[in-house]
């Protein structure tokens, strides 16, 4: 396992630590929610998070994708973002948010939109987002986060998504949208 594979995991570890400590502190509780435009495209997603404070959270978002979108169309991935956030009045209120998280995915995607290749691969990296929580209810929340980063990947290119041959390989730093998120959240 090389250096960076470490600090990705030391990274990972740590925030599941944190995620897992029964203590309490003020203002703790917990949520769960689902990225409603992840579902609209096929991915599977759930996130857990705890308050560590009045203004600070940390977040695990998981995503799953086997499907194909349409013919030969597909956004098949398996994606962890683990992140912090800082809440300018308190920690799932009704305020604003700004996160930071990190990246870490497999992908295998193209046919989108008349495409003509396929890409497989990894990516690597983290970013910085900003969000908006209204409540629905008292345990309801709606929550937007639209969020941009830094990304290293790592990837093959394919002639066609459905069954092609291997035309490129690649890898690059690229900035990219790392959350476009319209959250239901529950609060527990």
């Amino acid at each position: 396992m090389n250096s960076r594979n470490r600090l990705y995991l030391s990274f990972f570890a740590l925030l599941l630590f944190c995620l897992l400590q029964p203590g309490k502190v003020s203002a703790q509780f917990y949520s769960v929610r689902t990225n409603l435009i992840g579902l609209g495209t096929g991915n599977l997603n759930a996130e857990g998070s705890m308050a560590l404070s009045t203004n600070w959270s940390v977040h695990l978002p998981v995503q799953y994708n086997p499907f194909n979108l349409w013919k030969d169309a597909k956004l098949k991935n398996i994606t962890v973002e683990p992140g912090v956030r800082y809440w300018m009045r308190e920690t799932y209120g009704r305020d604003y948010f700004i996160g930071l998280h990190g990246v870490f995915s497999y992908f295998n995607a193209g046919g989108i939109f008349g495409h003509k290749y396929r890409y497989q691969g990894t990516a690597y990296g983290g970013g910085l987002s900003v969000g908006l929580v209204r409540p629905l209810s008292r345990r309801w929340n709606i929550e937007f986060e639209l969020g941009a980063g830094v990304v290293w990947a790592d990837w093959e290119k394919f002639k066609c998504a459905h069954c092609g041959r291997r035309v490129g390989k690649d890898s690059g730093i690229k900035v990219l949208p790392t959350r476009t998120a319209v959250n239901l959240v529950y609060l527990f």
